[in-house]
């Protein structure tokens, strides 16, 4: 699929300027977007991209270490500082 490979394209871009920022990185695009770079963050297949629904003016929160993507919130009206703050490193999985 080629959205999804320009969607990866960008997330290989996205993903260093994340992990180097303590404050945090704030992307907006349509819904489409946020669906796939969300199905490629968790591994998921592609095919399941579009089992997720997101509203207009949503967001999604993620949590970005060592290149892997943990999903944060889902789909929130309003984010609070609770839901952005850095969080301790968790553990490799062995």
């Amino acid at each position: 699929m080629v959205f999804a490979a320009r969607v990866q394209s960008a997330l290989d871009d996205i993903l260093p300027l994340i992990e180097r920022t303590s404050s945090g990185v704030a992307l907006v695009s349509h819904a489409g977007w946020i669906r796939v770079a969300t199905t490629l963050l968790l591994g998921e297949p592609l095919s399941s991209a579009f089992e997720r629904s997101i509203d207009y003016a949503h967001a999604v929160v993620f949590s970005v270490r060592n290149g892997c993507a943990t999903l944060d919130t889902w789909n929130v009206e309003q984010v609070s500082d609770a839901d952005v703050r850095p969080r301790a490193p968790q553990p490799a999985p062995p």
